[in-house]
């Protein structure tokens, strides 16, 4: 694709991180579906995870800028803020469960 159709894909892609983190961010801010949450940020891994291989065989091939450039940008943060957001997710889970337990106990 030219360099305009990776800025615009790339513009999109993050459009789209950008509301799935809003979105993961709400659900468990707010005790909502944190199973829901932990769910969007792992689709949203992995996504990232695939942009980055399809982005370092992009490299690897030689293709221009404008193909590779969104597609690795897009895969390394996702992979970076939606890994954090998991591992955050699970420790508040660990959280509230010792929580639940010192409560049982006393």
């Amino acid at each position: 694709w030219t360099d305009k159709a990776g800025g615009l894909i790339g513009g999109s892609m993050g459009c789209l991180m950008g509301l799935t983190g809003a979105t993961v961010g709400f659900l468990s801010i707010r005790n909502r579906n944190r199973r829901a949450a932990r769910i969007l940020s792992l689709i949203a891994f992995l996504l990232g995870t695939v942009c980055l291989i399809v982005g370092l065989i992009a490299v690897l091939l030689g293709q221009p800028y404008g193909v590779y450039f969104p597609l690795d940008l897009i895969g390394i943060l996702s992979i970076i803020i939606f890994g954090a957001v998991l591992l955050r997710i699970s420790r508040e889970r660990q959280t509230a469960e010792l929580r639940q337990m010192h409560a049982l106990d006393t």
